[in-house]
């Protein structure tokens, strides 16, 4: 049995780009908190930089509205669509 590697940094933890993500859980178990810190530290937790963020959403809440605000690349969809932009 392999030993697990004792000096991973943060570089070999990255997400290549592009990539598709379900975030799914109960009410109140930080599903808007963990995208939003997806999406704000993307430059630290990705390969590359997004071209374009698609951020589909059932209900509207201000955090999303305010993630838009502040990322000119994202794009809010109340449901899904037939095609992404």
């Amino acid at each position: 049995m392999s030993q697990p590697s004792q000096g991973m940094d943060s570089s070999q933890l990255k997400l290549e780009v592009p990539y598709t993500m379900v975030v799914a859980g109960a009410t109140g178990t930080g599903k808007t908190h963990f995208v939003t810190s997806l999406v704000e530290h993307q430059a630290q937790l990705h390969d590359k930089p997004f071209d374009h963020i698609v951020f589909v959403f059932a209900f509207m809440q201000p955090a999303y509205e305010n993630l838009a605000n502040s990322i000119p690349n994202l794009t809010l969809v109340s449901s899904v669509p037939d095609e992404f932009p």
